[in-house]
């Protein structure tokens, strides 16, 4: 696989994102109400997954399980057929549209349940989601970037597998950062309970970078976590 394309599912939000397409027109987003006595969270706000726009939000509510499903079955099948499902502990519902992707994960919690309601706009996919700020040097198999704003700031997360291993992937990093001019705010390796930790902070001309990579023993793959964060102009 190249080092620079990502994995065709992500590792979390499970079972979001299908066959990617490209729309001129951007969707909008299924905005229905809640269902009595629950309660919402964001969990993603305005994010792009692997160039895909997602929104997700974490239910709490006192309605059994399958009375939060009933809710959504309801409001969801005027857009068209709705699926149900189970994956692992959680129920599921599901509708494809010719624009967007819903999904809810639901399961009991105490006398009432909790969820995952997720949406995806997997026709306004984006080609260009990885950050160009990412070393070429690194051999990475990436498994998901998610891009997210606060404000003014915008934040590019990357998570990725690394089969040269700890070490190397660690010197490529740091050699990428000198080249670059970036200023080191933190640079540590640590080892807990035989696994390897590196924790690097750079301050990249208006760019923050942090790194952390990490390797359970000497025989696992390492995994490597960047977060670019652009400061506020």
């Amino acid at each position: 696989m190249s080092p620079r394309r990502p994995l065709p599912r992500l590792q979390g939000l499970a079972g979001l994102l299908m066959a990617l397409c490209v729309s001129a027109h951007a969707a909008s987003w299924e905005d229905g109400p809640l269902p009595p006595r629950t309660q919402a969270q964001w969990a993603l706000v305005a994010a792009v997954v692997n160039g895909v726009p997602m929104q997700a939000q974490q239910l709490h509510s006192e309605l059994p399980v399958q009375q939060l499903l009933s809710h959504y079955e309801n409001q969801w099948k005027r857009l068209g057929s709705v699926k149900m499902g189970r994956q692992g502990p959680w129920q599921t519902l599901s509708l494809h549209t010719d624009q967007l992707h819903l999904v809810l994960q639901a399961q009991a919690d105490g006398a009432g349940s909790r969820g995952l309601l997720s949406q995806a706009q997997w026709r306004d996919v984006r080609r260009d989601f990885m950050p160009v700020e990412m070393p070429a040097a690194l051999r990475t198999q990436v498994n998901q970037v998610t891009e997210t704003r606060d404000g003014p700031r915008r934040s590019r997360l990357v998570t990725a597998a690394c089969p040269d291993g700890f070490e190397i992937t660690r010197q490529r990093m740091v050699a990428h950062a000198r080249s670059k001019g970036w200023t080191v705010v933190t640079d540590q390796v640590l080892r807990k309970d035989g696994a390897r930790h590196w924790l690097a902070a750079y301050d990249a001309m208006g760019l923050s970078v942090d790194v952390v990579l990490t390797q359970a023993d000497g025989a696992s793959a390492s995994h490597l976590t960047l977060n670019f964060t652009d400061s506020p102009t």
